[in-house]
């Protein structure tokens, strides 16, 4: 003999990215789920650095590289830029963010150190 539970809840997480708004996602979620109640807890819009910008290209020569990328999570940019603060989302290389075993390359971070030191000194100049 099979039982049934009287009900399911299924809990995901839909991240936005850049070109997406938290309206297109719902409404996403909405055709995936059929006649199921769909309910949106939490939302952020994503965040795209302006290509092009002066602080952008600032950050982008002082550190050698014209390469932007974007990141697989969701970080307090959004909210700086949302201000009207020129943002970028910088540092140095390594490995596990938040985990038990987190680790930044040293030499990496003396490297942004002076970066970020000399993006002051020359925008604020």
């Amino acid at each position: 003999l099979s039982s049934f539970p009287a009900r399911c809840l299924l809990t995901a997480e839909r991240r936005t990215i850049p070109g997406e708004t938290t309206a297109d996602v719902e409404r996403e979620l909405r055709q995936l789920a059929g006649d199921a109640a769909v309910r949106v807890i939490a939302s952020r819009e994503p965040y795209e650095a302006p290509v092009g910008h002066p602080f952008v290209e600032l950050v982008a020569r002082l550190a050698g590289t014209q390469d932007l990328v974007g990141a697989p999570f969701w970080t307090d940019a959004a909210l700086i830029a949302g201000a009207g603060i020129p943002t970028v989302l910088y540092g140095p290389a390594g490995e596990g963010a938040h985990a038990e075993v987190e680790w930044v390359d040293l030499a990496s971070l003396e490297r942004v150190r002076d970066v970020v030191a000399r993006t002051a000194t020359e925008w604020c100049a």
